[in-house]
């Protein structure tokens, strides 16, 4: 029997918590919160912003910002230099440790599309793909 809309994106939503959870669990045991993570992933995209950018991204105050990034320094993913231009702005940029988690963290997304990918033809997948697409052109949530 065919599920419906709502029934399929339950399903789904779950298929992709539970890779999404099994990462955190992971990685959970370093403190790390979904929140630090999207940071990271932020610092990852944006390549070596400053707190203003970060704060930009993540549309949250300077403030905000600056406290997070202090505690993922803490924990050895990201460093923190002073611009050579404004010796009051700070760059961001991921460290050893935090290059290994941004891949593992994509590891588990390519995962997640190979789901996808092995079961569906390639017809199927790029219709897949444009679908998609068309959701997250019209979503608030878009990724920059």
């Amino acid at each position: 029997m065919p599920y419906s809309l709502v029934e399929l994106i339950e399903i789904t939503t779950k298929i992709i918590g539970d890779w999404e959870t099994r990462f955190g669990e992971k990685y959970g045991d370093e403190g790390l919160t979904p929140r630090q993570l999207e940071y990271i992933d932020v610092i990852n995209k944006l390549s070596n912003p400053n707190l203003g950018e970060i704060a930009e991204a993540l549309k949250l105050s300077k403030p905000s910002v600056t406290a997070i990034v202090d505690k993922l320094a803490g924990k050895g993913y990201i460093q923190k230099f002073q611009s050579d231009k404004d010796r009051r702005s700070f760059h961001v940029h991921l460290s050893a440790r935090g290059k290994k988690l941004v891949k593992m963290h994509n590891k588990a997304h390519s995962r997640i599309a190979d789901l996808f990918k092995n079961n569906l033809d390639d017809h199927d997948l790029q219709a897949l793909v444009v679908i998609l697409n068309k959701v997250v052109s019209k979503s608030r949530f878009v990724l920059d």
